[in-house]
């Protein structure tokens, strides 16, 4: 079964793309001290602010995708229901696993912002990233190579569509 057609069974879920991104992208530069997105604990607050994001535009959340809802629980779903995509068919508003096997304090999830093909980049937008490791963790956009040792802790993408 080809991407397109293991797409065509989630296609009355289609994603408001466009707006989860534009909603995503307001939030730059904010992080989540006043528990805006989720809990404010000692956890990684990506996943909330993922699942806040999808919430907002009424898609399914990420604790429906196991007991945790964390990006390992997300992938293990997406991976079992046929949701991973190939970066090749990834879209504006779907969702990249990161640091799958690091174990859940590392692993990550964040939005599509843009795919680059051509230049092989992915730009997304992310909760609790902190680039200075300061403890100043905060939503910002990151643009990633698609192939390159740097860059190999990127596990898969989940299409929105699915969501």
């Amino acid at each position: 079964m080809n991407e397109e057609t293991r797409m065509d069974k989630f296609s009355k879920n289609k994603a408001p793309r466009n707006d989860i991104v534009a909603t995503a992208s307001c939030y730059i530069g904010q992080n989540n001290r006043d528990e805006k997105f989720g809990p404010a604990n000692e956890d990684g607050w990506c996943h909330y602010f993922v699942n806040s994001l999808l919430g907002k535009h009424g898609l399914r959340r990420p604790w429906e995708f196991g007991d945790e809802g964390g990006p390992n629980q997300m992938y293990d779903w997406a991976k079992e229901n046929g949701a991973l995509v190939d970066p090749s068919h990834v879209k504006s508003g779907d969702l990249i696993i990161e640091n799958k096997d690091q174990g859940e304090e590392e692993a990550h999830v964040a939005i599509v912002e843009n795919i680059d093909l051509i230049n092989g980049t992915v730009t997304t937008i992310d909760g609790n990233w902190d680039e200075e490791d300061d403890g100043n963790d905060q939503v910002v956009r990151r643009t990633l190579l698609l192939k390159n040792d740097d860059y190999s802790f990127i596990d898969g993408f989940i299409s929105a569509d699915a969501l």
